[in-house]
């Protein structure tokens, strides 16, 4: 799977620096949680989904998903950073969806065609 999303030239910049700025971003806001609001917390998450776009969110999170370390997948299970996947794309098919509830939870739900929001 690596290799094959290597050849398509997703990580070359500009897009691998993009890709790089919101992972660096969920890092900032995942160590700094504890100091905020869920206000706060919630605005700052919306603000980068906001950024990224609708267009792009699924992009991004199989990105984290496909070639992030545990660390990183730790971070957008617990700030639930999944629940702004673009469900209604006409592209994706619902095997994505469930390819993305099975990496971050590791036990897929046999009947679960989405995300758990």
């Amino acid at each position: 799977m690596s290799k094959a999303v290597d050849s398509t030239g997703i990580h070359a910049a500009p897009m691998g620096t993009f890709l790089y700025i919101i992972e660096r971003n969920l890092q900032i806001i995942h160590y700094y949680k504890n100091l905020m609001s869920v206000w706060e917390l919630n605005f700052y998450l919306e603000y980068l989904y906001n950024e990224i776009t609708s267009e792009g969110i699924n992009l991004v999170l199989f990105d984290l998903c496909l070639h992030s370390n545990k660390q990183t997948l730790e971070l957008v299970k617990e700030l639930n950073f999944d629940r702004f996947a673009n469900t209604t794309v006409s592209s994706s098919r619902r095997e994505d969806f469930r390819l993305l509830d099975y990496i971050l939870n590791e036990k897929p739900d046999k009947n679960q065609y989405s995300l758990k929001f």
